[in-house]
């Protein structure tokens, strides 16, 4: 729901202008002919032993006939091979994902756990919404509004992005309609919410304990934690003061942002003064980033990271 600043050339200024690490050689060009670079059925059959494709292989497939397509989608102001192109780096970089400006960090932290786990699940979303307005992750119908298709992102948000992020946002919004990347308050996605999508995608076990008035406990982190080491997927709901060194002792009274743990919680002891003063670490996915660092730099006391958690969505597939 927190936004970053201004947009580098693979959609933020983090990237540096740089391909993603792990995939560095790969042509993210306007895709070709369907089958460049990509994995094919050996022909007539004769190599028995070649390795079927893996998953992302198989996505980036349907991505390179996607992008043969003639034509435009109903998103009239996006172009086809700009979905392409984010689509291609986001299946083998699932972390690429950002919302960016927009306030669209539930969708985010949902459609990124999608995507590593299922591209092809992902990919066929995107493509159907660009194509016909409606795409599909398994229990949840996803229509965009027309005030969204007519809409142009440009800088703001990646093309890709913006098409499965907002649509998810727009068309779930009950009392709000979502069509524009400054829509703050129709993009808040609260935890019930994000609660039920990760259950009609499929996940067998979900656990909400998060809220949005009253900040949470060491425990409750501690209980976060023993969820990412059992192999859920965790949702981190909190203020963004954290994210940032200039705002990280400042307190909130309401949470503003998703965020998703990607490492364990380190916690340790710091003598400050005469006192010894509790302190944590972790790394979380959030504005494209897989592996930011909270604290950003320095140490982050645990009070202070606790004026600004509020608890958290875990999921396990």
């Amino acid at each position: 729901m927190a936004g970053t600043r201004g947009l580098g050339s693979l959609g933020t200024e983090r990237h540096g202008g740089k391909v993603p690490s792990g995939i560095e050689g790969r042509s993210f060009a306007t895709p070709g002919p369907a089958g460049r670079e990509t994995w094919h059925e050996p022909a007539g059959g004769d190599d028995l032993h070649a390795d079927p494709p893996t998953a992302q292989q198989r996505a980036e497939t349907l991505v390179r006939e996607f992008a043969e397509r003639p034509g435009g989608g109903v998103f009239s102001r996006i172009l086809r091979s700009r979905v392409a192109e984010g689509l291609l780096i986001r299946i083998y970089n699932p972390a690429s994902i950002n919302q960016t400006v927009a306030s669209l960090c539930g969708p985010a932290a949902l459609l990124f756990e999608v995507a590593t786990r299922d591209p092809e699940t992902y990919v066929r979303y995107v493509i159907a919404l660009y194509e016909t307005g409606t795409g599909r992750l398994r229990e949840i119908v996803v229509t965009a509004g027309n005030d969204l298709k007519e809409y142009d992102p440009g800088r703001k948000v990646e093309a890709s992005d913006w098409i499965a992020l907002a649509s998810l946002r727009d068309s779930e919004n009950y009392f709000f309609d979502y069509q524009d990347a400054n829509d703050a308050f129709a993009g808040i996605t609260l935890p019930g919410e994000l609660e039920d999508w990760f259950r009609k995608v499929g996940y067998a076990e979900v656990v909400n304990e998060a809220r949005v008035l009253v900040d949470e406990t060491e425990a409750s982190i501690q209980r976060a934690d023993a969820f990412f080491q059992a192999g859920f997927r965790v949702c981190l709901f909190i203020h963004g003061n954290m994210l940032e060194k200039s705002t990280e002792s400042t307190g909130s009274a309401t949470p503003n942002h998703w965020v998703v743990q990607t490492s364990s919680v380190a916690m340790g002891l710091l003598p400050i003064g005469t006192e010894m003063v509790k302190t944590i670490s972790l790394r979380i996915y959030t504005w494209g980033e897989g592996r930011r660092l909270v604290p950003k730099e320095g140490f982050l006391r645990l009070d202070h990271f606790l004026d600004n958690y509020y608890g958290f969505v875990a999921a396990r597939y």
